[in-house]
């Protein structure tokens, strides 16, 4: 969520336009988006453009989560605190990956002794690859 101290003079210019400052979780970058429940409407005449309400019918979280959740994690309507109107799962563990849902990353099996049989002499351990990104 922006900062008042910090996103000040954005928050001003983002309500100009009817959108909200927002911050991308992968990047940490602010821009202006639109707000939970409105669509981003080009308009070429004036080569702006502004955040319309979408009809409450076709309004759908999760269609905007699935660019935003990890492939390893999924789309689940909000909870509680949730500002998007939507959450992700955690990263699935059995896919090999853990993190919040937004990222995810390998498990290294090799660091944690309750996930491998290392502790056998001589043994050699060896992290698993988790399914890779274009497999989910």
């Amino acid at each position: 969520m922006c900062d008042r101290d910090k996103h000040g003079q954005l928050m001003r210019d983002c309500r100009r336009y009817h959108k909200e400052c927002q911050i991308d979780r992968k990047s940490n970058e602010t821009f202006c988006g639109c707000p939970m429940g409105y669509n981003l409407r080009v308009d070429e005449r004036t080569q702006g453009s502004t955040c319309e309400r979408m009809a409450i019918l076709s309004y759908d979280p999760c269609a905007i989560c699935h660019h935003k959740c990890h492939k390893a994690s999924k789309c689940m309507p909000a909870t509680g605190d949730s500002i998007f109107g939507y959450s992700c799962t955690k990263c699935n563990p059995r896919l090999g990956y853990t993190g919040d849902g937004f990222v995810c990353s390998d498990i290294d099996e090799c660091a944690d002794d309750a996930l491998n049989d290392c502790d056998v002499p001589n043994a050699d351990c060896e992290n698993r690859e988790p399914i890779y990104d274009n497999d989910l």
